[in-house]
């Protein structure tokens, strides 16, 4: 069985110490939410669904129909912007796992 644990976290907010800091522990869970649009909005459109924006789809569509293509070792003929997102991707999951797992 999974035991939750709880924390309680105090601020005095008439401290400016501690109103500082409990801006600070509050957002957390903003830049938290933003990581996750970034996530989704820019990452996983690239192998899913394509993307809402139309610039950035219609840049991608007109590397298919140019057929800007590298070879991948691992998938053979792949778009070289769609390659590019999966690079920066990668990139950037790496600078998020080193600075997350510091705590």
């Amino acid at each position: 069985m999974y035991t939750m644990k709880k924390i309680i976290v105090e601020f005095h907010i008439k401290d400016p110490y501690d109103l500082e800091e409990y801006n600070n522990f509050m957002r957390g869970q903003q830049l938290r939410d933003v990581i996750d649009d970034i996530t989704n909005e820019i990452w996983r459109p690239a192998r899913k669904h394509g993307y809402s924006d139309p610039a950035i789809q219609k840049l991608l569509d007109y590397a298919h129909e140019k057929d800007y293509t590298i070879e991948h070792p691992e998938y053979g003929k792949v778009s070289i912007l769609e390659e590019l997102i999966s690079l920066l991707e990668d990139k950037y999951n790496e600078i998020l796992e080193e600075n997350l797992n510091e705590y």
